[in-house]
């Protein structure tokens, strides 16, 4: 490969470009010596596919007329709800995308739901070649080409089984719901409301839909106000647990 001024600022912009997504030690390797000509990676097969990155999981317990409501309300900074980065698979640069647009989402007694951003994926079988020789086969995905300051505005909300309402996620919990009702024989709806203007960004890992065992890493911040509106039937305790992915029950 011979050297001019252009193709080294061109190798040094690709290499800033590529650096700054956060690859790990043997993703940039191979794209230095890509870039530099040592290595050639075919793309074999491409085609694209969309990842359903949780948001936020939730339900309502198992007791008739109950029901849970989640909402967002307004953004409380960059004009947008939700701030997801998209870490690449194998040389596929990483993402930070953007999420507009407030959503609300209802459960009744006993679903549980899931509230999750559709993004969509480009994914490619690539070989590697040195010179003519294979060193090495695999996958590469990022997310697709999209204007980087054009935010997302899909939405979708899926049933899960209501265990996965039930067990947590590993680790410390956030904040109790405890409202006792046991006592109260009126057979009335109760109105509970709670609500938060921070989040501590959390890491998911998604799936690829066409390939098993390969997922996305994405770390998932929300930078809108939450809201979760709970009806409560009388004549029970209702306690649950809060934590950054959602609202876990626990009784009844």
């Amino acid at each position: 490969m011979e050297w001019d001024v252009t193709s080294i600022e061109e190798f040094v912009q690709a290499y800033e470009q590529f650096n700054s997504t956060d690859p790990d030690m043997p993703a940039l390797v191979l794209k230095v010596k890509e870039l530099l000509g040592m290595y050639r990676v075919v793309e074999e097969e491409v085609w694209y596919e969309r990842i359903k990155v949780p948001l936020y999981r939730f339900g309502a317990p198992d007791v008739s007329g109950a029901s849970v409501t989640y909402s967002e309300g307004d953004a409380v900074r960059h004009k947008v709800g939700w701030k997801l980065k998209v870490f690449g698979i194998g040389t596929g640069g990483s993402r930070e995308v953007y999420v507009s647009k407030s959503r609300s989402f209802s459960a009744s007694g006993g679903t549980c739901k899931e509230v999750f951003v559709p993004v969509r994926m480009r994914v490619a079988r690539v070989t590697t070649f040195d010179g003519e020789r294979v060193v090495g086969r695999g996958v590469r995905a990022e997310v697709a080409a999209k204007k980087k300051e054009e935010a997302l505005r899909g939405r979708g909300c899926d049933t899960l089984e209501p265990s996965l309402c039930r067990d947590g996620p590993p680790g410390r919990f956030d904040e109790p719901f405890d409202v006792r009702l046991s006592g109260d024989t009126s057979g009335q709806v109760h109105e509970f409301d709670r609500s938060w203007e921070t989040d501590v960004a959390h890491e998911v890992s998604v799936q690829l839909q066409q390939i098993a065992d390969v997922g996305s890493l994405v770390e998932v911040e929300r930078i809108r106000k939450l809201g979760v509106s709970f009806f409560l039937p009388s004549g029970f305790d209702y306690f649950a647990h809060f934590c950054h992915g959602g609202l876990w029950w626990e009784r009844p």
